[in-house]
């Protein structure tokens, strides 16, 4: 057996929050429902990436690679997928939305570099789904296509019990993974085939009417979704250069309403999609096993966007990643304009400053791990670093007030 080295690449982590919003048409949707024009919910993605390296001793070329997980060595709670709130928790549980599936992509590029297999290694299965990722070829983990000997000794297993969603390995040459609902509630555990299964039918329906099932807490909605996802990707041993990785998440809402026409159980149903796609590029250097960051031209491009444009964020920009310290602003005669000049202690105001940094950080999360070092442009910037978990966490749940209370603190 090869001896090897595990080497690893540093701990990528991004919350990403998604925002959904429908309009209530009251015209139309009249029988006991609020006047409420729209609702807003808010989604949440929690996406963890660990990279690993397996370099042999030996300089066996089948014998290095790229480990990639979703998930934290000890634990599940890794990258985690949230819907928000209960379908049925809305006024008369006549509407609301739910998750009806995850789908993770992941591919890796780089001259020679091959995809090994991924796990959990199974199709179509629900219950306890198991993740094991010692990668040792000869055990079969990956199938008939596996080299001989490829693998490596570390190992770390996970599992978990997806009562209502079904797991779908549908991997060929990148890595394909989803995770889709399968029940909803009650004696209708294995009723959910599309939006139409989450209305009440029949008899029920005279007891349920103008209503909505909820999807159990087991699936997306309103619990937590632990993904268990991770691939091997196997890399020649005279590689030189970058290797990229590619994650593409793809979330299907559901947007559903019913409409009770006669207060005994007929009623009206809509429902329509949103595919919500997140995609994140990471770049490594072979070499060193580090993480590229993003080229300062892609940063400046960036900024150059009116709507991107502030004092604070060009001033975090410029210190992370070298940007031109210039704004977008405008003036008597000339109007809007790019090219005026930004000082380089620039700290957030208020909700909108800091909404400019926050999106700066989803666009660029290889940054996030330098964000200390902001901590020195100023003595409003050290403060904001040191509670920026909690002003983020504010940002995402739609608490602005909070937000303006915690940044105009640092200014104090």
């Amino acid at each position: 057996m090869s001896n090897y080295t595990i080497r690893e690449m540093p701990l990528f982590q991004e919350n990403i929050d998604i925002p959904l919003t429908y309009t209530h048409d009251a015209s139309t949707w009249d029988h006991d429902y609020p006047t409420t024009s729209s609702m807003t919910q808010h989604g949440l993605i929690r996406l963890r990436v660990v990279l690993s390296q397996s370099l042999a001793n030996d300089l066996n070329p089948q014998h290095n690679g790229l480990w990639l997980r979703m998930f934290d060595s000890d634990t599940i709670g890794g990258t985690i997928v949230s819907a928000g709130s209960a379908i049925a928790d809305d006024v008369n549980k006549g509407r609301g939305w739910y998750t009806e599936s995850v789908k993770l992509d992941a591919s890796v590029s780089g001259p020679g570099v091959m995809f090994q297999g991924s796990q959990p290694n199974t199709r179509n299965q629900s219950g306890t789904v198991s993740s094991s990722s010692g990668f040792n070829g000869n055990a079969g983990l990956f199938g008939d296509n596996v080299q001989a000997g490829v693998g490596f000794s570390e190992s770390t297993s996970v599992s978990y019990n997806y009562t209502a969603v079904t797991f779908d390995n549908q991997s060929t040459t990148q890595l394909e993974h989803l995770y889709r609902m399968t029940g909803t509630v009650d004696d209708h555990s294995d009723s959910y085939s599309g939006p139409s299964d989450m209305y009440w039918r029949e008899t029920d329906a005279i007891f349920h009417h103008a209503e909505m099932r909820t999807p159990p807490a087991e699936c997306f909605n309103p619990g937590n979704l632990p993904i268990i996802s991770q691939g091997l990707w196997t890399v020649p041993e005279t590689f030189e250069g970058t290797i990229e990785l590619k994650l593409t998440f793809t979330i299907r809402f559901v947007i559903a309403l019913q409409h009770d026409t006669n207060a005994v159980g007929d009623s009206d149903t809509r429902w329509w999609w949103h595919d919500q796609v997140v995609e994140r590029t990471l770049k490594i250097d072979w070499a060193t096993g580090k993480i590229i960051n993003a080229d300062a031209q892609e940063v400046a491009d960036w900024l150059k966007i009116e709507k991107n444009s502030g004092a604070s964020v060009v001033a975090m920009a410029h210190k992370l990643a070298g940007a031109p310290l210039q704004q977008w602003a405008w003036a008597q005669g000339r109007g809007n304009y790019f090219g005026c000049p930004v000082d380089p202690t620039s700290a957030p105001y208020d909700h909108y400053d800091f909404a400019n940094c926050y999106n700066f950080l989803q666009r660029f999360p290889q940054y996030a791990g330098d964000l200390s070092s902001l901590s020195g442009l100023s003595g409003a910037w050290r403060k904001l670093v040191a509670n920026w978990s909690a002003i983020s966490k504010a940002y995402a749940a739609g608490q602005m007030s909070t937000v303006d209370s915690m940044v105009a603190a640092a200014h104090d």
